[in-house]
Formats: structure tokens, C-alpha cells, sequence
């Protein structure tokens, strides 16, 4: 069940269990007394089951069954299933896109844009990434303005990307 037909059913469920509730109640002042509760309590349980059911979902599984990505990371996975793409630039720009838009404020005088870093050492914009082949790549991990400034210092105004290679000729 997708994320917005679990929300319309949890809605769903709190409208029956909130109009159930308001009839047992209703019921218990004119007298009617346990029965009246019993009764909205045979259709709470089974909805409040079919939300902890629906909102419990899958997880970390997407609808194919597949591990979801994270949106910060690119995966060891995800490279070697990305063969054809020629350099990193390429392979960002097919799997998170995003990450090559400046976000955040600018500056006339001073806009670095995107920085990017091949493990610690600052490698160069986000153009720079054309020159690191894909077959090197290990992983990559987009870090958001307040990260990269807590890791790498202040100058990041859009953010960092960081380049994981693979560090030896048996990896490659």
C-alpha cells in the first residue's frame, strides 16, 4: 500500500472509530451502559489493528522489493549497476540529479557552488567530477550545507560531495 492510501485509511479508521465512540457514548448516558462500550470496542481493536498493520509497512524495502536508496548516498550497488556511465559527473546526474543544484543563499562576490572532495582532500567543483572515471568509484555521499561546513569548514554554502575511489588495482 502506497504512503498516501495508508494515510486515507488511517483517516478512514479514526472517522469510524471516533463516530463508534461517540455512539457508545451516547448510548452509556441514556443507559444503555456496557453493552454500548462493548460494542465500540469490537470495531476499535480491529481498526486500530489496521493501522498498526498499514503504518507498520516494509520499511527499508521499496515497492519491487528492492532496498530503498538512501537520497545522500550513492552505493557501491548502485555504481557497478550504473556500467554504462562514462564519469562520476554522469553518474550523479543520473541517479540523484539534486545534487548538482545550488540551493541556498548566493552571493555576487562569492558562490564556490557545489564542492567536491576525493575522500578528505577538496578536489574541485562540481564539474570536476567529469574527471573521475566511474570504474574508480567506490561510493559518493552528498553532504548538506551544515555537514559539510561541521566536516570540511566554512565555504559550503551548497553543500559537498564526497568521492569514495577504490584504493587499489585488485578493486578495479
Amino acid at each position: 500500500m502506497t504512503r498516501p492510501a495508508r494515510v486515507f485509511a488511517a483517516a478512514a479508521v479514526c472517522v469510524t472509530v471516533g463516530e463508534a465512540r461517540g455512539a457508545a457514548g451516547g448510548a452509556a448516558e441514556e443507559g444503555v451502559g456496557r453493552s454500548a462500550r462493548a460494542g465500540w470496542r469490537r470495531v476499535l481493536a480491529p481498526a486500530l489493528a489496521a493501522v498498526l498493520a498499514g503504518c507498520a509497512g516494509g520499511g527499508a524495502a521499496g515497492d519491487d522489493g528492492r532496498p530503498r536508496s538512501n537520497r545522500n548516498t550513492i552505493t557501491a550497488a548502485e555504481v557497478a549497476e550504473a556500467t554504462t556511465v562514462g564519469n562520476a559527473y554522469l553518474l550523479v546526474e543520473r541517479l540523484r540529479p539534486l545534487w548538482l543544484r545550488k540551493r541556498g543563499p548566493r552571493s555576487i562576490l562569492f558562490d564556490p557552488g557545489i564542492i567536491v572532495y576525493e575522500g578528505t582532500m577538496r578536489f574541485g567543483d562540481a564539474e570536476s567530477l567529469r574527471y573521475i572515471p566511474t570504474i574508480d568509484v567506490e561510493s559518493l555521499r552528498f553532504l548538506p550545507p551544515d555537514r559539510a561546513m561541521l566536516i570540511h569548514g566554512a565555504g559550503h554554502p551548497h553543500g559537498a560531495i564526497v568521492v569514495e575511489v577504490k584504493s587499489g588495482p585488485d578493486e578495479v
